[in-house]
């Protein structure tokens, strides 16, 4: 199992992690609009990573699966226009985590937008744990 933390969230990737790579906001790519992004977490799947030569700094290649951690001083309109950015662009899955308002919007490309909210019976002390698809989940603190 593998996890990231990112301010206040843990990614757990169990099986996925054989599969692909993950990577921090240390790490950017560039879409096929030619925009170079850094989301606070990628994961991209293996065989895309194969044509990837070292050392390229923002390769072109479409991640499978990005989440963007709203901060405080992040504005959601901008968030979401990212969010379908990476949509139009071909990223399967995405995850627009907002602890303050303690949701989580999940782009699917070709699907509407859901919003997830943890239910309480779900909580644990002051963290939730959050199903969102794809084999993918997650704990966010709530506090």
């Amino acid at each position: 199992m593998r996890c990231l933390y990112k301010n206040r969230l843990v990614l757990l990737l169990p099986q996925a992690i054989k599969l692909g790579r993950a990577f921090d906001s240390s790490g950017g790519f560039t879409l096929p609009n030619g925009a170079v992004r850094s989301p606070d977490v990628t994961w991209i799947e293996k065989s895309k990573l194969a044509d990837v030569s070292a050392g390229v700094k923002f390769p072109r290649v479409i991640p499978d699966f990005v989440i963007e951690l709203r901060s405080d001083t992040d504005r959601m309109p901008k968030l979401r226009e990212k969010m379908e950015e990476y949509q139009a662009n071909g990223v399967r899955l995405g995850w627009l985590i907002d602890p303050q308002k303690q949701q989580v919007e999940i782009y699917r490309l070709g699907q509407d937008v859901e919003a997830a909210h943890p239910h309480q019976s779900e909580r644990r002390g002051c963290a939730a744990w959050i199903h969102a698809g794809s084999g993918f989940d997650f704990w966010l603190s709530l506090d």
